[in-house]
Parts: structure tokens; sequence; C-alpha cells
């Protein structure tokens, strides 16, 4: 199974371009960070502007500046004096980046979800709450069931990319259930239809999706606006940057929400109607006569 990363997206009300924020990530103090009631002791601070000059990205027919800001630190509890206990490093990967051209909201692709926006705020030397929001693109249980519909019916282009399989399935039943199925075939699994027809709540899906430029890609979605991203699963264009480079890995962070995501829900929404007052029935139809096929195959070769 390919190594995903979690990662969050969030917005700056405040900062209008990315020299401004990374003005504010370059400050070597620790003020924001060993305050007065902390519970955790930063040291040893190593900031890092990947790229001395900004990185410009086009995707969709939109050209966005971009950098990375790499930030490590070594963390304690505070309570703790020992001075042979072990540190725990932190390490964070921040995708900054806005239009090209407007002077519109700086964001940031974190790789970390629980801690992020600590650690933004942190960096970013705020003290109220409300300046950095969350960004987060929201997938919830009719998408996850209207992509397996995509794929279950063959339907896998969605125009400008394709959802080549769904290879990892959460969720939960009415009665408190839950079921993960992962692997290449997940959806010939009757196991899994059996699920999708009692399902309560879908909460996570890992796709396999691509394009012409970029063949494939595996994402990792849930139902809390969390991107888990494989850098490891991706063929394509940003392969000329190298394996391991931080320009590729940013490269596949921007692409994954700025193209690919809103492409599948775009495409959710012009068919939400549709989907939810009649394809969503005949869908699970479809899926209830498929299980009954294959069981009635299965009993016939055990028999």
């Amino acid at each position: 199974m390919a190594k995903f990363v979690s990662t969050t997206r969030w917005k700056d009300t405040e900062i209008k371009n990315i020299q401004e924020a990374f003005d504010k990530f370059l400050i070597h103090d620790d003020e924001f960070f060993n305050t007065e009631g902390s519970k955790i002791v930063y040291s040893d601070f190593r900031r890092e502007k990947i790229f001395e000059d900004d990185k410009i990205i086009n995707l969709r027919d939109v050209s966005y500046l971009y950098n990375i800001f790499h930030f490590r630190a070594n963390t304690k509890e505070v309570d703790d004096t020992n001075p042979f206990s072990p540190v725990q490093e932190v390490n964070y990967f921040i995708v900054v980046y806005q239009q090209e051209g407007v002077d519109n909201n700086v964001n940031y692709i974190i790789d970390s979800n629980s801690d992020s926006l600590t650690v933004l705020r942190k960096l970013l030397r705020y003290k109220k709450k409300g300046v950095v929001v969350e960004n987060k693109i929201f997938l919830d249980n009719d998408i996850f069931l209207w992509i397996i519909k995509k794929v279950f019916s063959e339907e896998n282009s969605l125009g400008s990319i394709d959802i080549h399989s769904v290879i990892g399935v959460r969720g939960e039943t009415g009665d408190e259930n839950t079921l993960l199925a992962q692997g290449n075939t997940v959806l010939n699994l009757v196991s899994t239809l059996a699920f999708i027809l009692e399902t309560n709540l879908l909460k996570q899906l890992v796709l396999r999706v691509g394009n012409n430029e970029h063949e494939i890609l595996e994402l990792r979605l849930n139902d809390k606006g969390v991107v888990a991203i494989s850098e490891q699963s991706y063929s394509g264009a940003f392969d000329n940057y190298g394996n391991g480079t931080a320009e590729k890995k940013a490269s596949i962070f921007l692409l994954s929400y700025l193209s690919l995501l809103p492409i599948i829900r775009q495409a959710y929404l012009m068919q939400e109607d549709e989907w939810l007052n009649e394809q969503k029935t005949e869908f699970f139809e479809k899926v209830q006569e498929d299980l009954m096929a294959r069981l009635a195959t299965r009993k016939k070769e055990i028999s």
C-alpha cells in the first residue's frame, strides 16, 4: 500500500502576499512558541525558505505563485526537568501560495492535521483567533457514494480527469458497525457491495485518479476535509523534478487542491440534483442486483 501524507489547507485573512508571510516565518525567536502557560517547550528551531525566488505553477489555466517553508524544532513537556529525557522533533512542510497577479489572501497547505492551526498561528505570530481560517475541500457521504457509482458503472471520466479506481472504503452502518476495505479490487468484494447497501455514512475513500499529463495519483479523502496524498504513487509530468524533491512534493500538493479535487467536486455539483432525486436509488438497485447475482454464482460454485 502506498504511503500517504495527511494535509490540510488554511487561508490567511490578513496577509496579502507571499513575501509578507515569509517575513514572519523567518523571524528567529521563540516568542510565540514558549509562552506563559505552554505545556510544551520548543527548542533548536530550524527555519528554511526552500526557493530564493517564488515559483509559478499553472493549473486549470490559472497561474499561482508559491514557495515552500520547512520548519523543524525539538519539543519536550514543560514539566519534564530530566536533562536526559529524549526530545521529540516536529517537522512541518508548508506550501505557501496565492494566485499570480491578484492581491488576494495567501493560503497554506501543511502536512499536518491536528496541530496545523496552532503551528501556523505561532509561526505567523498571531495572538488573536480567526485570522487563519479553514480552507478545506469538504466532501460528504453523498459525494463519496456518487464517486463509487461512477466507478461501479464504468463512468470514470469526469472530462479532464479520470477516476481510475476506488481502492479503499471506510464507513459506518446504522448499528455503528465499521467497515474498512482496501486494495485494487475493493469494489469487486461481495462484502463491500453488501456494506454499500446498508451503509449509513461513508467517511473515507481512497481513489486512484489521473489524466493525460498526470497519469496516476492516489488520494485518501475523508469527511473532515483532510486530504492524504501519496507522492509515492504519482506518475506524470512532475517526475521531471526528481523523486523526493521539495518541488515535486509541493507541485503534487497544489495539483490535488487546485485541480483534481475541485474538478471532482464541480462534476458532482453539476449532477447533484439528478443524483439525489433519481440516480442514487437506481444505483442501490444495481448494487443489489449485482450482489444477488454474485451470491448465486458463489452458491453454485460450492454446491
